[in-house]
């Protein structure tokens, strides 16, 4: 697994959250139903040079609220293709 398609993965979840408020909505009730940080997603952004390992870092405190808030009915209704996301978590984690 090459570290630019987990890249790109990540950014494709973090945007579907940029983009969707009641996805954020959910997102947010669960970190606060997890006791997690309530940080906001970090998406990568070309001109800002260190942003994809800031991007990946939050995704990893953030992973298991964004699991649930992509789980839930309410927040997504066509994330299947985010699915493919978990199994590539354990790779990020393994290399940080």
């Amino acid at each position: 697994m090459c570290l630019a398609s987990v890249d790109y993965l990540v950014r494709k979840v973090v945007t579907f959250f940029h983009r969707s408020a009641t996805a954020t909505a959910v997102l947010m009730e669960n970190q606060k139903m997890l006791e997690i940080t309530s940080h906001k997603l970090i998406i990568n952004v070309a001109m800002r040079w260190n942003i994809s390992m800031d991007m990946l870092e939050r995704y990893l405190e953030q992973q298991v609220a964004i699991t649930a808030a992509l789980l839930s009915t309410e927040a997504c209704k066509n994330a299947r293709q985010l699915d493919t996301l978990d199994s590539k978590t354990s790779l990020m984690q393994k290399k940080s």
